[in-house]
């Protein structure tokens, strides 16, 4: 199922995920500051979790 409610994140099970959503804040905020957005289209591995975000290396465009 497709939701619009995280910009960059297709997958409602994704976007509802607060420690993934978190993650995912930071990668936006790097990509603003290099003029873009980031779209995520899948995980690729090397995991990051920690007790506030929970993330991994990540392709899309």
């Amino acid at each position: 199922m497709r939701v619009t409610s995280v910009l960059g994140i297709k997958y409602e099970d994704t976007a509802t995920d607060e420690k993934f959503v978190r993650f995912f804040k930071l990668v936006q905020q790097q990509a603003e500051r290099e003029g873009c957005v980031f779209f995520m289209d899948s995980g690729e591995g090397r995991e990051i979790i920690t007790e506030d975000l929970d993330g991994e290396d990540a392709s899309g465009c």
